[in-house]
This record gives structure tokens, sequence and C-alpha cells, in this order.
């Protein structure tokens, strides 16, 4: 009987723990696709296993540019706070079993800022859920996946494992919508198409973002207006969502 590929037991192990999307990323030779000064080394860990959580439906459905108080706390707490606990658990479960297995494994944190200043990560999520083939880079610089949309959020794990079942990156699929990019109460997007090798600074200015976030309750506009996250029949299609390989 021959033995189940590695990424099929990765990807039962993800979805077991209640991972809505699973794909893998041959991430070798691809820096033009990690724009930026991402600190965490590869050293050696060729493929990138993407993991993501959807967000709560109805709590995202009641955003508005003046949330009422009730609902900005709990955007906070089930959207970031317990969505992030819930990846860096899924994300440190795989890395185990890879490191059982004898492979070497690094769980990314689903946020950790390392840098004030231009506020980044150890590692890119979302160049990794693009190159598995999950989503593509929308306007507002979010993962937009064809099922949720950009309600979700990621979890990533690089190793050196070997992986035959791999994505490719989608198609844009924004077209000429600018609805996350109007709705932007900072107007920190400049609707400029998602290319790699350019840096994220001609699309998005961080600082914009940050600046209104000290003052507001809440945002995540962007995420709530985009139509792929909110047209019909969206909620059928999560349940149905694509789990590659």
């Amino acid at each position: 009987m021959p033995a189940i590929p590695l990424e099929r037991v990765l990807k039962r192990l993800a979805t077991d723990a209640g991972a809505d999307f699973f794909g893998v990323a041959d991430i070798e030779g691809r820096q033009a696709d990690f724009a930026g000064t991402w600190p965490l080394p590869l050293d050696g860990l060729r493929f990138g296993i993407s993991v993501g959580l959807i967000l709560n439906q109805w709590i995202v459905n009641r955003l508005s540019p003046a949330p009422d108080p009730l609902t900005a706390k709990m955007y906070w707490l089930d959207c970031y706070t317990v969505i992030n606990e819930r990846l860096d658990a899924l994300v440190m479960r795989l890395a185990s079993h890879l490191e059982r297995k004898g492979f070497r494994a690094a769980p990314v944190p689903a946020t950790l800022k390392i840098d004030k200043e231009e506020l980044l990560g150890p590692f890119t999520h979302k160049a990794v859920a693009r190159l598995a083939g999950l989503g593509w880079i929308g306007k507002s610089c979010l993962l937009v996946t064809p099922e949720a949309g950009p309600r979700v959020r990621w979890g990533t794990v690089l190793t050196d494992a070997p992986m035959t079942g791999v994505g490719w990156p989608l198609e844009n699929g924004c077209g000429a919508c600018r609805a996350c990019v109007e709705i932007c109460p900072a107007q920190a997007f400049t609707g400029r198409p998602f290319r790699p090798e350019e840096p994220v600074a001609l699309r998005y200015d961080v600082r914009k973002c940050q600046a209104y976030l000290k003052q507001a309750p809440v945002c995540g506009l962007c995420l709530a207006v985009c139509p792929h996250g909110k047209s019909l029949g969206r909620r059928k299609r999560a349940a149905r969502v694509r789990v590659r390989p």
C-alpha cells in the first residue's frame, strides 16, 4: 500500500483542528514575492504551509464607520485575539508533527510585530497563501479568497519537508472594483494593483492606517466591504472552501 503523501496528513491535521483553508507553496527562489525586509531566514526551508480561519461573519457584518462600542470590543476580541490564538496553536501542531518526522519546521506567529516603524512581522502570511493558490492580493493589500473574500486570518509553517502537492497563484479577481479604497477613512490605499516585485508602500500607507486606529475604536471596513466576502451565497461557498492540495 503506497504511503500517504505528507501534505495529505498535514491537511487532515489542520482541518481536524478547524482550519477552513490549507495550502502548500514552493517558496524557493520567490524572493520577489516577499517584498520588504522579512527578518526570519529561510535557511533551506523551501516550502510554506498556509492555513486560514474564517472570521465570524455576524461580527464583521456589523462593522461600520461608527460602530457601537460592543461591536468594536467583540471584533478585537473574537476576530483578532481568539483567532490568533487558534492559529498559533494550529501552526504549532503542524510544526510539531513535522519535527517528529525528522524535518525542520518554523511556526510563524499569527501576529508578531518586530519593527515598530514598518510594522513588519517575522514573515508574510499573505504571500505564502497567495503562492499556495488560496487567493490574490487585493487593492486593500489583504489576501482575498474567492470563497470568503478577505474575511480570513492566516498562519504559516515553513519547512524543509518534501512536498509535492503545491498550489499556484490565482489570477487577480478585483477587476475595476475600488470599494476598499473608497471606504478607507484613512485614505491609506492608492488602488494600485498588486505586483510582487513592488514595495507595499506604493499601494498602502501603513502609517496613515495606524494613525487612524489610534483614535478610532475599530475599523476593518476594507474587509467588510469587499464583494467577495459579502456576496450572496457566500456562507454556502465558505462551507465548501477549497482545501489544497
